[in-house]
Formats: structure tokens, C-alpha cells, sequence
């Protein structure tokens, strides 16, 4: 289970996610307490990534594809509907 907070005021928002990470297998469970959930998306702009459940996305982790997208973005935006052009 995740537990995931965001905290908005007129100018800035807060995000905290625990660490804890449960994989589980047809036989087992293993659990992780450094699992990553909350990822920088630009270093231009404040735009973060919260995940929960599932980290992946066709089989690859997102936190793969968030450092890969990271990379990708170098300008700066006016509005977050144009950090995917």
C-alpha cells in the first residue's frame, strides 16, 4: 500500500510518498523501504511524477522513462500542456 499527499496553496505545491515498496510473486513477497515514487520530470520547471501500484509501463520501470523524458525536456514552458511538443 502507498501513501501519497500533495499539499497545494496559491503557490506552490507539496508532494510526499512513503518509501516502502511490496513486490509480490506466485510464491513470495519481498519488501523494499528505498523504492522511489516521487520523480522530477524537468529540471527547467517544478513538474513532479507521483506513482503508486504499478511502476511500470510495458514492461519497462517508470522511473526509466521519467529520467528519459527528463532528458529530453532542456526549454523552459509557459504552461505544463506544452511540455509535450
Amino acid at each position: 500500500m502507498t501513501a501519497e499527499i500533495a499539499i497545494l496553496n496559491r503557490t506552490a505545491v507539496a508532494l510526499a510518498a512513503d518509501s516502502i515498496a511490496t513486490l509480490a510473486g506466485p510464491s513470495e513477497r519481498k519488501t523494499y523501504d528505498s523504492a522511489e515514487k516521487i520523480f522530477e520530470l524537468s529540471r527547467n520547471q517544478p513538474i513532479g511524477l507521483m506513482v503508486y501500484n504499478n511502476t511500470e509501463l510495458y514492461g519497462i520501470p517508470l522511473e526509466i522513462l521519467a529520467r528519459d523524458f527528463r532528458e529530453q525536456i532542456s526549454v523552459e514552458v509557459a504552461h505544463l500542456t506544452e511540455v509535450s511538443h
